[in-house]
């Protein structure tokens, strides 16, 4: 059987009822089942459960794979670095194709820079204050027209007016002369004790001047003042969002990839 890392099955935990509508578990594997329909293998995915794929199991998930494909879900694979070279015998017999890859890093309150004191440039300002739709504008631009960023938003906000006591969700946003130019956003449970810092973007014509520092900070210091001191964010290999936060102390924790069927 796979032993996933702790925080890696903690944001899995952590993503139902926000992002994720239901995890089905099977017998060797586990279907994460988004509520989100547009680029739904990102989000629809089938997580291993175990490390050799034998032949009747392996008809079970291509018969899965076609079901799921029928209603247009289009799942995934999400396969961990680790055991990459295990599963390349399965990718090739569905004929997968790798999609893109979700790089982990975390960090805790002993080995990140964590600082209250937040400096702007003049005539910008940090605020949880804002428009939803002028939020939508911005990190769509910011994150290349992403067709699904609207949805995404729409589901965290929605989700946040029904946590329950020991979860919350906090959006913080940059602006300059009273336009968003920045934001961030954390989730945060404080039984799980870990807080999922995601969802940020800054304009291209408002970068490298410390936005994107102030925003990490801001909801770093969020979570510190929740009693939550053990942190988490994804993104792409190489990104000048990982750069940010290794910078302040994050490192890298897991990496998974996602691999699709080819049409």
């Amino acid at each position: 059987m796979i032993k996933y890392k702790p925080i890696t099955l903690k944001y899995h935990n952590l993503m139902l009822g926000v992002i994720t509508h239901y995890i089905k578990a099977f017998y060797g594997y586990s279907y994460i089942k988004s509520y989100l329909n547009k680029d739904a293998a990102l989000f629809n995915y089938i997580l291993p459960k175990v490390d050799e794929i034998n032949p009747p199991l392996l008809e079970e998930i291509k018969d899965f794979i076609n079901k799921a494909k029928f209603s247009s879900q289009n799942p995934s694979f999400y396969i961990n670095h680790d055991y990459e070279n295990k599963f390349r015998e399965l990718i090739e017999k569905l004929g997968l194709t790798e999609l893109t890859s979700d790089l982990y890093l975390s960090g805790n309150s002993k080995n990140v820079r964590v600082s209250d004191k937040m400096t702007l440039p003049l005539n910008y300002t940090l605020t949880d204050k804002y428009n939803v739709d002028e939020l939508s504008d911005l990190l769509t631009e910011c994150f290349g027209g992403w067709e699904s960023e609207r949805d995404y938003i729409r589901l965290v906000e929605n989700a946040s007016n029904k946590f329950s006591a020991n979860r919350k969700m906090k959006t913080f946003v940059v602006k300059y002369n009273d336009k968003i130019v920045a934001s961030g956003s954390v989730i945060l449970d404080t039984e799980l004790g870990i807080g999922y810092l995601h969802n940020a973007g800054v304009h291209e014509n408002h970068r490298r001047k410390g936005l994107h520092t102030a925003l990490i900070q801001k909801r770093l210091v969020y979570c510190l003042d929740h009693g939550v001191n053990t942190w988490l964010m994804i993104t792409e290999d190489n990104s000048a969002s990982a750069f940010g936060y290794k910078k302040l102390g994050f490192t890298e924790y897991d990496k998974f990839y996602f691999y699709t069927v080819r049409k």
